[in-house]
C-alpha cells in the first residue's frame, strides 16, 4: 500500500505500509512530505500491490481526498480476481 499527494506536475510519494491480517494499515508522514507553495493539506489517493510489491491491484487516483485532514480512514473493495489473478471474473 502507497500513498500518494496529488500534484500539477508531479505526485509526491507520502509513504507505505503493509497491511496486517485484517487488511489494516497506518501510514504517516509529515507536512514537509507534501507541502508545495500555497498548499496545506494533501490531496490523497492510495495504490494498493500484491504481497511481492510489485503488481498493482488497485488504486483509488479517480477518487482522491482533496484537502485531506490530519486523519482518513479508507475502506477499500478489492475484487477477488485482483488479489488472485487466476480468479479473475
Amino acid at each position: 500500500m502507497r500513498v500518494f499527494d496529488r500534484d500539477l506536475i508531479f505526485d509526491d510519494k507520502l509513504g507505505f505500509a503493509t497491511t496486517d491480517a485484517d487488511g489494516r494499515f497506518e501510514i504517516r508522514f509529515s507536512r514537509s512530505s507534501f507541502q508545495d507553495v500555497g498548499e496545506s493539506r494533501p490531496d490523497l489517493y492510495l495504490r494498493v500491490f500484491d504481497r511481492s510489491g510489485t503488481r498493482e491491484i488497485h488504486q483509488t487516483a479517480d477518487a482522491i481526498r482533496w484537502n485531506a485532514s490530519p486523519s482518513e480512514q479508507y475502506r477499500l473493495r478489492i475484487p477477488a480476481g485482483a488479489l488472485d489473478p487466476s480468479r479473475a471474473e
